[in-house]
């Protein structure tokens, strides 16, 4: 059977069900890292990063989760390896 976007749910094994959910979660996934850069910088930063608050962001810095992904360029300027920093707290 072909599934696209007008498949019935009701049309559908289980298996079909979930392959499908699958390929879906995959195709953000993807779309996702593609659209993250490298690096970024400040509490400005870690809000891209998380999608959230900068009070949650200033939060998590001072919480030492993602110290292995934060660089101290100065006192007051800070560089956050993307990558490091998602693999370090996945679910934020």
């Amino acid at each position: 059977m072909q599934i696209n976007g007008n498949t019935r749910l009701i049309d559908m094994t289980l298996e079909e069900l979930f392959q499908a959910i699958d390929e879906r979660i995959a195709e953000r996934e993807k779309s996702a890292k593609k659209a993250m850069p490298e690096v970024v910088y400040g509490l400005t930063g870690i809000m891209q990063v998380y999608q959230c608050s900068k009070s949650t962001a200033a939060r998590i810095l001072r919480s030492g989760r993602i110290d292995a992904a934060v660089s101290r360029v100065s006192a007051r300027k800070i560089v956050i390896n993307v990558a490091k920093a998602l693999s370090l707290c996945p679910n934020l």
